[in-house]
């Protein structure tokens, strides 16, 4: 769905803001899911 959301929009999922990838994302908000990224 949230990458629908950005092909309707015309970006790529990168390109959406914070506040519209947490209407997505569940349990969790980017930041959360920032903290919880594997780092190379």
């Amino acid at each position: 769905m949230l990458t629908a959301f950005a092909r309707n929009k015309g970006c790529k999922v990168c390109d959406l803001t914070d506040e519209e990838k947490n209407r997505f994302i569940t349990d969790a908000d980017m930041n959360i899911v920032r903290e919880c990224a594997i780092k190379l």
